[in-house]
């Protein structure tokens, strides 16, 4: 899958993208996506705000589903921003105007959301959730542990540390994960690589 700004060119959506680290977050997903399914595409559309943070994101997501009737979309975030339970996170999807009809876990850090938009713009939607980070929860500990499974290394799984390392291997991180077989993002990633394969086979997103 690619992932573009706005609507995919020559491309099928397959979902939108809704990042919570930027530029570290799009460097990641763009190059893993690029594993699974060329013919698809993750559409980061314009939302008005660009505030981080579960809440924001939940909000982009109402505004993405109700005005521009995309009804599936992926959420890309850290670990430490989501709620423990998921009755904490009906809340702070209801706070969005999004309410829960269903929330299914197929991995720890995966969650799939069934919701609807509240009234007027009314619209049923799928959102998945990819957790990033497990100790610490944060995607630097998922970069840590692609570096390891690509080259071995164990790094302190810190933005400087994580930096240093890359540049001794003469890498950047979409260059360390285009380089990486899927077979290593599988096992560094599950979380993630699990949710694209997921979008990759379903049927065309339609708006």
């Amino acid at each position: 899958m690619i992932v573009t700004r706005g609507k995919p060119p020559g491309a099928t959506l397959a979902a939108a993208l809704i990042l919570g680290d930027g530029p570290t977050d799009e460097a990641l997903v763009e190059a893993v996506a690029s594993h699974y399914n060329h013919s698809k595409a993750l559409a980061i559309p314009e939302a008005p705000t660009r505030e981080t943070g579960l809440t924001k994101a939940l909000e982009r997501a109402w505004y993405i589903i109700a005005k521009l009737g995309i009804t599936r979309i992926l959420l890309v975030i850290d670990r430490e921003h989501l709620p423990q339970n998921k009755s904490r996170l009906e809340r702070e999807m209801r706070r969005a105007g999004l309410h829960a009809t269903s929330i299914e876990a197929p991995h720890p850090r995966l969650l799939i959301a069934r919701a609807e938009t509240n009234p007027p713009h009314t619209r049923r939607a799928t959102i998945l959730i990819a957790a990033m980070g497990e100790d610490p929860p944060s995607v630097e500990a998922d970069i840590a542990k692609l570096i390891e499974e690509t080259h071995g290394d164990k790094v302190e799984p810190t933005k400087k540390n994580i930096r240093k390392r890359l540049k001794s291997h003469g890498l950047t991180l979409k260059q360390l994960a285009e380089k990486a077989t899927r077979q290593q993002l599988e096992q560094a990633l599950p979380h993630l690589t699990r949710a694209l394969k997921t979008l990759a086979t379903q049927d065309p997103q339609t708006t």
